[in-house]
């Protein structure tokens, strides 16, 4: 109950702290051997920390080796309307923030999403890479804790 309870104060620190940056979805990975690992998601808060796991894509994988926010925005968008079945994929507009000490290696990943067309400002990806490196020490400390329950999900 306590591994629960502290991803739901930190969910709620960085739901908090994003209503700063205009955006409809966030997600919360941590790194694990060669894997992301899900351990927040602001639509889906029953999830259990650590219990789904997806590889690492291209431009996740970009953040964390250039330990810098990476935005996408997508030239065509899909229509509001349709029905967009991966958010990642899909989605018009794209953060992925590295979750890191200023210096250290990243830990993980924070996707932020927005439905519609959104140019992020240098402001907002700085704000933003605050928050990753604020989130860091708690994600590493979380990852060494959990990680022999990563293991026996991923086998």
């Amino acid at each position: 109950m306590e591994k629960e309870s502290a991803v739901e104060e930190v969910a709620a620190e960085i739901a908090s702290a994003l209503r700063a940056v205009a955006h409809d979805r966030w997600q919360l990975g941590g790194l694990y051997e060669g894997r992301l690992w899900i351990i927040a998601d602001s639509r889906r808060p029953q999830l259990a920390p650590g219990a789904r796991c997806t590889r690492i894509s291209s431009l996740a994988r970009a953040c964390l080796l250039d330990r810098c926010p990476v935005t996408v925005n997508n030239v065509y968008p899909p229509d509001p309307r349709a029905e967009l079945r991966d958010w990642e994929l899909d989605w018009p507009s794209l953060v992925y923030v590295p979750v890191a000490t200023h210096a250290g290696r990243p830990f993980g990943v924070l996707l932020i999403g927005s439905r519609t067309l959104r140019p992020y400002e240098a402001l907002d990806l700085r704000f933003l890479a605050d928050i990753g490196e604020v989130v860091a020490p708690w994600l590493r400390r979380f990852l060494a804790v959990n990680a022999a329950s990563f293991r026996r999900r991923a086998a």
